[in-house]
C-alpha cells in the first residue's frame, strides 16, 4: 500500500511516524511519504494520483477543500463539513472521507464527555472548528457558542443554519463559558508561541472542561490554567492518533484500532501512560495486574492494597459507612493517577465516582475486565468482599449495577475468561499496539 500526505509545508509532520507504526502492527506492508505541492502544481498531482501514483492520501493545509472537486464521492462526515482530510482510489475513483470528525468524537469518548444535551462553546472558525461543530451537532448537544475575532469572515466559512443544534456566533469580548465545555480549535498556545492563552484564567470560571486540539506541547498554557482551577483539561494527541487509525481503516477496509490508537499516542506523548484495570470483585485484577507488570517491564499499584496500608483493612474501613471509604478510594486514585508506566489495580465501585475514571484517564489506558458472575463466584471467598454479605447472589446484584458504568469506563473490553496468561496475553497484545 502506497500512502502520501499531501499538504504545501510538512516540515515538521508526524504522519510517516504514525503509519509506519501501523504498519508494523497491524502487519500490513506500506509506505507512507510526504507530497509537498504548490497550489500552482495541485491540479497535475491530483491527476497523477487518480492515474495511480497512491492508493491512498492524507490532505492538510490548504488544500483539504481544494481537493473536493476531484472527488467522485463523499462520506456524509466529509460533506456536511465541507473539508476531506482522507482519500481512498479505487481504480480511478477517489473517495473523500473527514477522520478528523472521528478523531475528535474518539477524544471526547475517551475522556468521558458527553455531548447529548450539552452545552460547548467553540473557540475559533477554521477547518477544526468545522469537524468539532458537526460532531456536536449529529451527537445531540443542546447549544454551541462559536467564538471568533472576526465574526464577518467568520460567517463567510460556516453557515450556522446547517445545523439542527443552535449555533451563536460571537466575539471575545462577550464570552461567556459558565456551564459549557470549551474547544480550543485555534492555534493559540501551539509551540513554539506556549505562553500564550486565547481566553484568561478569569474566563474560565464556572467552565464544565477544557479541551484543546492542540498537542505540542502536550499542556497548553489554557489547558493549564483550566487545571489549576480544578477543571479538567485534555489535549488533541489522541485525536491525531485517532484519526490516523480512521484513516488506515478506509484504506485496509477493516476496523484496526483495538488499541492502536492508545499505543500510537503513548509513543508520541512525552509521558509514558499507566494501564488501569477495572472490573467486578473477584474478576482477578490484581493477579493479571502483577502479570502484566512483569511482563511489560511497569510499576505496579493495587489501589485497595494502598488504601488497606494507609488507613486500614477495608472491612473495617465499610463499617463506618461507605461514603467515608469512597472518599478515601478517590483520594488514593487521584494521586495514583500522577504515575506513569503504572499498571494499577482499582476496586470494584472505583468507577462510582466520575472523577475517578476521569483522573485516571487522563494519562491511562482503561481496561475493562469482563468476567462472567458464574465465573467469579466459583472463584471468591465471599466472606472476605464487604459488599456481599457472605451471599452469592449480593455478587449478580453488583454486576447489574455496575456493569453499564464499567462499559462507559473502559477504552478496551477484554473477556475475562480462560487463564491468567491467556487474559494476561490479551492485554499485552491490546497494550503493545496489536490487534486483538
Amino acid at each position: 500500500m502506497n500512502l502520501t500526505l499531501l499538504g504545501e509545508k510538512l516540515p515538521h509532520s508526524l504522519s510517516p511516524k504514525i503509519h509506519q507504526i501501523v504498519f508494523e502492527k497491524t502487519g500490513m506492508p506500506g509506505t507512507y511519504g510526504l507530497s509537498e505541492i504548490s497550489r500552482e502544481g495541485l491540479d497535475a498531482f491530483m491527476h497523477v494520483f487518480k492515474a495511480g501514483a497512491f492508493d491512498g492520501m492524507n490532505v492538510t493545509i490548504p488544500y483539504k477543500t481544494d481537493v473536493i472537486p476531484y472527488m467522485d464521492a463523499l462520506s456524509p462526515q466529509a460533506e456536511k463539513i465541507g473539508a476531506v482530510n482522507t482519500i481512498k482510489r479505487e481504480g480511478t475513483l477517489l473517495y473523500g472521507y473527514n477522520t478528523d470528525y472521528d478523531g475528535f468524537g474518539a477524544l471526547l469518548d475517551a475522556h468521558f464527555i458527553d455531548v447529548k444535551g450539552g452545552r460547548f462553546t467553540v473557540l475559533g472558525a477554521g477547518g477544526a472548528a468545522r469537524s468539532v461543530l458537526a460532531y456536536l451537532d449529529d451527537h445531540g448537544a443542546e447549544a454551541i457558542v462559536l467564538v471568533s475575532r472576526n465574526k464577518a469572515r467568520a460567517a463567510e466559512k460556516i453557515d450556522v443554519s446547517q445545523y439542527t443544534c443552535p449555533v451563536e456566533m460571537i466575539g471575545y469580548e462577550n464570552i461567556d463559558i459558565a456551564d459549557t465545555v470549551v474547544i480550543n480549535t485555534t492555534p493559540v498556545g501551539m509551540y513554539p508561541h506556549i505562553d500564550a492563552s486565547p481566553l484568561t484564567p478569569m474566563a474560565l470560571n464556572g467552565c464544565l472542561a477544557v479541551v484543546d486540539l492542540i498537542y505540542n506541547p502536550e499542556t497548553t498554557k489554557l489547558m493549564q490554567d483550566a487545571k489549576d482551577a480544578g477543571i479538567q483539561a485534555v489535549n488533541g494527541l489522541l485525536m491525531l492518533t485517532a484519526q490516523a487509525v480512521k484513516a488506515q481503516s478506509i484504506w485496509q477496509g477493516k476496523e484496526i484500532d483495538g488499541g492502536l490508537t492508545r499505543y500510537i499516542k503513548n509513543q508520541l506523548s512525552t509521558k509514558q501512560g499507566n494501564l488501569v484495570l477495572i472490573g467486578m470483585p473477584g474478576c482477578g485484577k490484581t493477579t493479571i495486574g502483577r502479570a502484566l507488570s512483569k511482563q511489560l517491564n511497569m510499576a505496579l499499584v493495587d489501589t485497595d492494597e494502598a488504601i488497606t496500608e494507609r488507613y486500614g483493612d477495608i472491612p473495617s474501613l465499610f463499617k463506618k459507612g461507605e461514603p467515608d471509604f469512597r472518599e478515601k478510594e478517590s483520594l488514593v486514585a487521584e494521586e495514583t493517577a500522577m504515575m506513569e508506566n503504572t499498571v494499577i489495580c482499582t476496586g470494584g465501585g472505583i468507577i462510582k465516582n466520575k472523577r475517578n475514571m476521569t483522573k485516571l484517564a487522563e494519562n491511562g489506558t482503561i481496561v475493562f475486565i469482563d468476567r462472567p458472575v458464574d465465573a467469579i463466584l466459583s472463584d471468591i471467598d465471599h466472606d472476605s468482599r464487604p459488599l456481599l454479605n457472605g451471599k452469592a447472589e449480593s455478587l449478580t446484584k453488583l454486576y447489574d449495577e455496575r456493569i453499564a458504568l464499567y462499559q462507559r469506563y473502559a477504552y478496551l473490553v477484554i473477556e475475562g475468561m480462560g487463564s491468567i496468561e491467556q487474559v494476561t496475553k490479551k492485554i499485552a497484545n491490546a497494550w503493545e499496539g496489536r490487534t486483538i
